[in-house]
């Protein structure tokens, strides 16, 4: 499998969910989330999933998604990013919002889902085979989205293509 795409990097955080957090929204972008401690019930597609250390998750634009506290807090560090940047990708906001509570110029700011259009099926959970790896990856990621480094964008890219690499290869079971 073969595929060449420009990411956009958005937002990359470190977060901590605390028993009173709680998400109800459709975002605009794709979201990639590493549990690394705790646990998170995330609703989606009518499904509920309860995610735990380790576990991998991507969330693509325009998917209704509920996300919130389950048993214990848990730390998530997260990416928001586009695919492919385009003229739009510094424009377009992070989503809080369901749809129903959205403006007509919010609604245009839903990103192409790349992998659809790519036709690569993958679940919305994986749980990588080399966690630390994942993890340490996405840290870096985080770091490189943080700090003035000169090489920021190169770091970003790179990390963020081998983060969607490992989860679409634990995804089809490479």
């Amino acid at each position: 499998m073969s595929f060449n795409f420009s990411p956009y990097v958005r937002l990359a955080m470190y977060h901590t969910w605390l028993s009173d957090y709680y998400l109800d929204r459709s975002i605009f972008d794709f979201e990639l989330i590493f549990i690394d401690k705790g646990k998170m019930k995330i609703e989606i597609d009518g499904n509920t999933l309860i995610v735990s250390e380790g576990d991998f998750i991507l969330i693509p634009p325009n998917i209704h998604h509920k996300i919130s506290w389950y048993e214990e807090n848990c730390c998530q560090p997260h990416v928001h990013f586009d695919f492919v940047k385009d003229a739009l990708s510094e424009t377009v906001p992070i989503s809080f919002k369901t749809r129903e509570n959205m403006s007509d110029v919010e609604l245009t700011y839903f990103r192409e889902n790349f992998l659809k259009k790519n036709n690569i099926n993958v679940p919305y959970v994986v749980h990588p085979k080399n966690i630390s790896f994942v993890r340490d990856t996405m840290l870096d990621l985080i770091d490189a989205f943080t700090f003035l480094d000169p090489m920021k964008e190169l770091r970003m890219e790179g990390d963020l293509k081998t983060l969607i690499s490992i989860f679409i290869s634990e995804s089809l079971e490479y």
